[in-house]
């Protein structure tokens, strides 16, 4: 089974958690079972280990058999100066490889406004 590396950009609101379930799938788009994987994931300045870290995501496996990832950052977290940022997420799997499965832009938005 193949996993397929993929982008995917995330807009986070400042000043408010965030959460966001993502599916890892193989090259037939089927899930791929994460049992026993374990994920790191980071936002940074640049796609660069060298670059500055903002903030780092909590990762879950939400559901080893359908994929399922949860994305994680508490509010005092999303507390940036930044407009922009890149984030990765690396797996590791039960033979121990590691690699980045899933990268992208992100974005730090205001609260949008409601209204009166």
């Amino acid at each position: 089974m193949t996993v397929q590396r993929t982008t995917y950009d995330l807009d986070i609101i400042k000043d408010r958690d965030f959460s966001r379930n993502i599916y890892l799938r193989d090259a037939n788009n089927d899930a791929v079972d994460l049992t026993g994987w374990t994920g790191i994931a980071q936002i940074r300045e640049a796609m660069s280990p060298e670059s500055v870290l903002i903030a780092n995501i909590v990762v879950t496996i939400a559901n080893a058999a359908l994929g399922k990832i949860n994305l994680y950052i508490a509010q005092a977290n999303t507390k940036v100066c930044q407009a922009t940022g890149v984030w990765d997420l690396a797996l590791t799997n039960a033979a121990d490889l590691t690699d980045t499965y899933v990268y992208g832009n992100i974005t730090f938005s205001l609260v949008p406004s409601t209204g009166a």
